[in-house]
């Protein structure tokens, strides 16, 4: 299991601490209405030791730190600012942003990624249908007529026999 949460949790995570900053309840008892109707159980061991090390007097931010569960240290070190400045809903609402912008990219390069890979098998499939069909009804026409057929015309019905009988 990876130390760190992913982004799509990460994001759910800030955006429920959004929603406690925004209002007028503190960390614990607004992390403890997110905790009631959390089904992720590492994001709920999360919310339990920020709940209690808050009571404690410990800053957001450093509890963070010591969970050591987000792998961009750079929120955390947002987090710190936000506390010190006094505008920890905007900084909260920045990192929901950038990681809005982040799990966009991924899926967009994933996407990207895949798309080849997914014309690479569906030529694959084209490809084996041809030289299993097309191929040997193209031979039994041109042997049927005794037609005389070239070095690479040869070659391919010497492959799409050997597919055939190794494949079927």
């Amino acid at each position: 299991m990876n130390k760190y949460i992913e982004n799509k949790k990460l994001l759910l995570f800030f955006s429920k601490l959004a929603l406690v900053v925004d209002s007028d309840i503190s960390i614990y008892e607004g992390l403890g209405f997110a905790l009631e109707k959390e089904k992720d159980e590492r994001l709920a061991s999360y919310y339990r030791a920020i709940m209690d090390r808050s009571l404690e007097g410990e800053s957001l931010s450093a509890i963070v730190e010591d969970l050591d569960f987000i792998e961009n240290k750079r929120y955390i070190k947002l987090l710190e600012l936000g506390e010190y400045t006094g505008s920890l809903e905007t900084v909260i609402n920045d990192i929901i942003e950038d990681l809005e912008m982040e799990i966009s990219v991924s899926e967009r390069v994933k996407s990207a990624v895949n798309y080849p890979s997914m014309l690479f098998y569906l030529t694959l499939v084209i490809i084996y249908i041809i030289m299993l069909k097309v191929v040997p009804m193209f031979k039994n026409i041109i042997v049927y007529n005794n037609v005389e057929v070239t070095r690479s015309t040869y070659t391919v019905f010497a492959i799409s026999d050997f597919l055939i009988l190794t494949l079927r």
